[in-house]
């Protein structure tokens, strides 16, 4: 009896570092590396993404305007893939978020086009680009943007193919000229 025991054991114990030993790693990918939005920036792997207007809109009088955001998204493989989908069955969501310099943190008032609805889903063929408008309500100011995949709410792990798009966000507004004041005639 004790001898069986100590085989069951034994054979427990082989099972268990067995299977220990097929777990599967996944491949830890790098920080992204933070550009400027009018750069061409990698997008989860399969895209890159520019930004092709960057504006602001609005009064600024209580503190907050609008700052639009317009991205061209673009297909870099040689098969058509949407946003969500990591190409190995998983459907994921995205999230935008916009930050500021001191890490406060800002969701969209508005998403149109490749950022809104079902277009998120639908697949972008290589040379066939997509625009998508991200709209904040937020102080001027300088910010971050991230873009990332969420999987039931979270970011899933930092494999290549889920790497945020991180971009900074920089607006160079014309200069306001002051309208001269009315100049009094002297008189001689």
């Amino acid at each position: 009896m004790q001898i069986a025991r100590a085989a069951l054991v034994g054979a427990i114990a082989a099972v268990a570092a067995a299977l220990a030993g097929c777990g599967t790693t996944i491949e830890s990918a790098p920080p992204p590396v933070v550009k400027d939005c009018r750069e061409p920036n990698k997008l989860f792997g399969s895209f890159t993404a520019q930004a092709t207007k960057v504006a602001w809109s609005g009064s600024s009088v209580r503190g907050a305007a609008t700052l639009s955001i317009t991205l061209s998204i673009e297909n870099t493989t040689d098969e058509p893939a949407a946003l969500t989908n990591s190409g190995s069955g998983i459907l994921y969501t995205l999230g935008y978020v916009l930050k500021d310099e001191k890490d406060k943190a800002y969701a969209p008032s508005a998403a149109t086009g490749a950022f809104a609805g079902a277009p998120v889903h639908e697949f972008i063929k290589a040379g066939t680009p997509k625009e998508g408008m991200l709209a904040f309500t937020v102080p001027r100011g300088r910010y971050t943007l991230t873009i990332q995949r969420n999987l039931s709410g979270q970011a899933p792990p930092q494999i290549p193919t889920n790497v945020p798009f991180v971009c900074t966000v920089t607006v160079v507004e014309p200069l306001r000229l002051r309208a001269n004041k009315p100049t009094i005639p002297v008189r001689p």
